[in-house]
């Protein structure tokens, strides 16, 4: 896993705010980085939850913060996100 490079992806997602549209394949990015990297060694559930607090690690270091969003709902479309590309 490239940890630089997902840390620089995270870190465009902050500059100039945080957009789903404009943001939305930079996570996609990180989700399929960190896959890649977990999966041959943990299963379906692991590899989620694992992606799950990656991206919650990156949101709260970078300060994203998606407009008229509460962080609940924030934190529960980063789920469904890796819900639906991690099968």
């Amino acid at each position: 896993m490239d940890v630089a490079k997902i840390e620089q992806i995270a870190a465009d997602i902050a500059e100039g705010g945080f957009g789903w549209v404009e943001d939305g394949q930079k996570i996609l990015q990180i989700i399929d980085e960190v896959n890649s990297a977990f999966v041959t060694i943990a299963d379906l559930a692991e590899r989620r939850e694992i992606i799950y607090n990656v991206i919650d690690g990156l949101d709260t270091k970078f300060g994203w913060d998606a407009p008229r969003m509460s962080e609940e709902t924030e934190r529960s479309f980063y789920r469904q996100m890796i819900n639906w590309r991690v099968v």
